[in-house]
């Protein structure tokens, strides 16, 4: 699936993406395509190249992490890419990574 988010979806993305494409370099482009949700076995996968999400052995603690990133998220007032964009609003960012 196509991934979008503040970041992917904005021009700036899109231009680095395009460029990195044109020097032979793939650096953005694994971005674009992400899961909805991702975790990895950061010692013996330090460079989170296999997604074990799926894997049924981490079942159990799959559903406790996402019930636990959805109370984090309620606690902070955190509802995605809405808060994202808010941010960038509110501080008034002129910068070209907000859009």
């Amino acid at each position: 699936n196509d991934f979008s988010n503040v970041v992917t979806a904005n021009p700036w993305f899109r231009e680095e993406l395009r460029a990195e494409k044109k020097m032979g370099r793939d650096n953005y482009a694994r971005y674009v395509k992400r899961p909805e949700y991702e975790l990895y076995d950061i010692v013996n996968d330090p460079f989170e190249q296999v997604n074990i999400i799926d894997q049924p052995q981490y079942a159990s603690e799959v559903v406790t992490l996402k019930e636990q990133l959805s109370a984090w998220m309620i606690a902070q007032n955190d509802s995605g890419v809405e808060k994202e964009l808010s941010v960038c609003e509110r501080k008034a960012f002129p910068h070209k990574r907000c859009p």
